[in-house]
C-alpha cells in the first residue's frame, strides 16, 4: 500500500496540539501508544497484516506494508492531517476512524466531503 492522507479542515480554529493529544490518548487505549516529536506518532502492537499473501499464486498481489503498524497525525493552520506509510488494512482502518471521529468532533471536514478547499 502506498501513504495515505487524511485531511481534515476546520472553518474554526483547529484543536489545540493537546487537545488532539487527548483524543488520540483516548482513541487507542489499551490498543496504542501516543508519542510527540514535531507530530503525533501512534504505534500500534503486533506485526501487519497482508491479506493477499496466501493468494500470491491465485492473484498477481504486490501488497507491501511495513514491518510495524503506525500512523501520523500532523496538526496545520487551519486542518489535520492523518497519515499512514505503506499501512495495513487494519491500521488504515483505525487512521480512517480518528480522522472522522476529529471531522465530526471539531466540526471540520474531510477531504472527500463536498465543499472542501
Amino acid at each position: 500500500m502506498m501513504a495515505n492522507d487524511r485531511f481534515v479542515y476546520f472553518s474554526s480554529p483547529p484543536p489545540t496540539r493537546e487537545h488532539v493529544q487527548w483524543a488520540l490518548e483516548d482513541y487507542v487505549r489499551g490498543i496504542g501508544k501516543v508519542e510527540w516529536n514535531s507530530r503525533f506518532f501512534v504505534t500500534l502492537p503486533g506485526l501487519p497484516s497482508n491479506p493477499a499473501e496466501r493468494l500470491s499464486d491465485v492473484l498477481d498481489a504486490r501488497y507491501e506494508v511495513q514491518s510495524e503498524r503506525w500512523f501520523e497525525v500532523c496538526l496545520g493552520n487551519d486542518n489535520l492531517d492523518v497519515i499512514t506509510r505503506m499501512q495495513d488494512a487494519v491500521t488504515s482502518a483505525i487512521a480512517d476512524g480518528f480522522a472522522s471521529f476529529a471531522a465530526r468532533f471539531w466540526k471540520g471536514r474531510r477531504d472527500h466531503e463536498k465543499g472542501m478547499p
